[in-house]
């Protein structure tokens, strides 16, 4: 288990070179996948879109996914401790660390993409930006799937597992176990069919693993408890 100082200073060399340490920085979201999963997240919501929303960015990287979100018509924030001087769009803001937004600043959701795999506590940031959310507000959650097909033929030589910034991989049932300790209200896998770029063998074998639930994402939206109708 790495220190938080090796942490730190892992990221902090990662982010001065990002295109040598994509792995480590920006990972695979890019604006065409960020934009696949704002439409697909707003249908999943039951919305026409999310124009309107508040959204928080935990974990915004380059900022892809909070362009993607302001596009959608959001209102988004971000909070990315490595990567101090993006600007983002115009009406994007962005934070070093959760504590640095105000208080009395809460949000209609939270997208966490490719993030929780990289905390020492996840269960802790994860009651923390529970309690950033509007009564009855949304969690969006991503992380590599260690039960899915090529976690599971490739062991520990899984690109996932080798990573150095990587300090819990989680299941489906370890990701419901970590969701229901945070006391969120309700969670559902999201068994989204994303188009993926690369080779045509590559695309299918996408295909085919999601269609069986084995691919290598794992894909979560969360509420928190009560009803906005009520405040």
């Amino acid at each position: 288990m790495p220190t938080i100082g090796e942490l730190d200073e892992l990221y902090s060399l990662a982010w001065s070179a990002q295109k040598q340490h994509r792995e480590e920085t920006l990972g695979g979201t890019d604006l065409n996948l960020a934009r696949a999963y704002s439409s697909r997240l707003a249908a999943s919501l039951g919305q026409g879109s999310l124009a309107g929303q508040r959204i928080l960015d935990f974990g915004a990287g380059d900022g892809v996914m909070m362009d993607a979100l302001t596009e959608a018509g959001a209102e988004t924030v971000g909070i990315e401790p490595y990567l101090s001087t993006y600007a983002g769009s115009g009406r994007s803001r962005v934070y070093a660390k959760l504590e640095d937004v105000p208080q009395d600043k809460l949000f209609d959701g939270i997208v966490a993409l490719e993030v929780i795999e990289h905390l020492t506590e996840p269960w802790k940031m994860i009651a923390e930006l529970r309690d950033r959310l509007r009564s009855g507000g949304w969690m969006f959650i991503t992380t590599p799937n260690a039960a899915g097909l090529n976690a599971r033929l490739r062991g520990p030589d899984w690109r996932e597992a080798k990573k150095c910034g990587h300090i819990y991989l989680f299941s489906p049932t370890t990701i419901d176990a970590l969701l229901r300790r945070c006391n969120l209200a309700t969670y559902k896998r999201l068994t989204w069919r994303i188009k993926y770029n690369g080779h045509w063998g590559h695309r299918v074998l996408q295909q085919v693993t999601q269609c069986v639930h084995q691919d290598g994402a794992l894909r979560y939206l969360a509420h928190k408890r009560g009803s906005r109708r009520n405040e």
